[in-house]
């Protein structure tokens, strides 16, 4: 997602995004993540950006007891 800071209205803008497929590390520990869909509102000034919103997915994990995926 690129949010273009030199172009934001002062009220700030929505950016909404979905990405069916990313790529991780493998020492991430995340796998199988799919289906990222992220929702934002962006507000900048002279110094600084801000986001508030939501990331949401799925992604597979393994119990650190008994290495399950979950």
């Amino acid at each position: 997602m690129e949010i273009p800071v030199h172009h934001l209205p002062p009220e700030g803008r929505d950016f909404e995004e979905t990405w069916p497929h990313l790529t991780l590390e493998e020492k991430s520990g995340l796998r199988g993540l799919h289906t990222v869909h992220v929702a934002v509102v962006a507000h900048a000034d002279r110094e600084r950006l801000s986001l508030r919103g939501r990331v949401e997915g799925q992604v597979l994990l393994h119990c650190s007891r008994c290495l399950a995926e979950f």
